[in-house]
């Protein structure tokens, strides 16, 4: 039943971007819960207040809300979406009026469709004011006309028991549209703080990302006397790729050297790009001779990389070098200069190769 409830919730999500990924899972969670209520209410109606009209008609909407579903099959998630909310008007707006009166309080569901549609309907602004709107003008016409026009005449103990599942029902949906709410905000939270600190070409960490854990990362070696290795290269003659083949393949270019030395080092590394073509990695519980190995592994890696020119020609490139070490109580700006230094080094030594800068002990 649970895995169950599990695949209706997650269905279609993947078939969308994936900033609509809260707002399926509600949509789902929605389209269920109005056919499980409908479904309680009409099964209500029949044994409880006999009445097969308003069993039947309220079967009916519990099928509508599953519309919600073949839509969304369809990929047409506005349609969906809307199809949820003219049940809602209709089915609540002819059973209050017509069976149950407005002294069940069953008009009061239309509250829930302000936030609803907050929820669902992130971007048409009007269309949201438009149905909040409907939903209150549809509350003052049940509320005033449900008194007068009712098919069935109902007891008191009737319509109380209705009054009070009803606000039973409401609060747990209230409930459930208030985790919707904190889990959008953690969604749009956590996007923006990826947006903070991810480079937006290559989708590593920034530079501002990277001055953050490095500070982190030289304080922990301080205390602790962790070895802490520094790695920058800076891609040669990249100026000329540009000029050549355009920026677009300069921008693919950096995106695969991203992509290759993020999948080459450890989690517990910390890649970024510094800044143009050139990218730093921070290597916590390395040796010197380590790190000189690891420099030597990235330098061929990138060096037998190979990007696609019009199906003809193959773009090769190379990258320069430099390394260090951390010592107790460098400041991160000397760290940094002195691989930046050992890179420039690579580079008057022509390139296509690796250097350090290690101070004497």
């Amino acid at each position: 039943m649970i895995g169950i409830l599990k695949r209706i919730y997650n269905y279609k999500i993947n078939d969308f971007d994936e900033n609509e990924i809260v707002r399926i899972r509600i949509g789902n969670l929605l389209a269920v819960l109005g056919f499980g209520v409908s479904i309680l209410y009409s099964f209500l109606y029949l044994f409880y207040i006999n009445s097969f009209a308003a069993f039947f008609l309220t079967l009916v909407f519990a099928i509508f809300y599953l519309g919600y579903f073949y839509f969304l099959s369809k990929m047409e998630i506005f349609k969906a979406r809307l199809s949820f909310f003219l049940t809602i008007f209709i089915q609540i707006s002819s059973i209050v009026i017509f069976f149950v009166s407005s002294k069940s309080g069953i008009q009061y569901y239309l509250l829930l469709v302000p936030p609803l549609a907050y929820l669902v309907f992130s971007k048409e602004k009007e269309l949201r004011l438009s149905l909040s709107l409907l939903a209150l003008l549809l509350l003052i016409i049940t509320h005033f006309f449900g008194e007068n026009y009712y098919i069935l005449e109902l007891e008191k103990s009737i319509l109380n028991t209705l009054y009070v599942l009803t606000l039973i029902i409401l609060f747990f949906v209230f409930i459930i549209l208030f985790n919707a709410f904190l889990e959008e905000i953690e969604q749009k939270e956590e996007k923006l703080e990826h947006l903070s600190k991810t480079d937006f070409l290559t989708d590593i960490l920034n530079r501002r990302a990277f001055y953050k854990k490095a500070d982190e990362m030289t304080k922990l070696s301080d205390r602790y006397g962790n070895d802490l290795g520094l790695l920058i290269f800076d891609i040669d003659y990249f100026k000329k790729i540009n000029d050549k083949y355009g920026h677009n393949i300069g921008d693919i270019v950096l995106q695969k050297i991203s992509k290759e030395v993020s999948s080459s080092i450890r989690d517990t590394d910390c890649f970024a790009r510094f800044g143009g073509e050139e990218f730093i990695i921070l290597l916590p519980n390395i040796s010197k001779e380590q790190l000189l190995l690891f420099s030597e592994k990235i330098r061929k890696l990138i060096e037998n990389i190979e990007i696609k020119y019009n199906n003809k020609e193959n773009i090769k490139f190379t990258i320069s070098i430099g390394v260090t070490v951390y010592y107790k109580n460098d400041t991160i700006e000397k760290f940094i200069d002195r691989a930046d230094i050992a890179m420039y080094e690579s580079k008057e030594k022509g390139r296509n190769t690796s250097s350090s800068m290690f101070l004497s002990e």
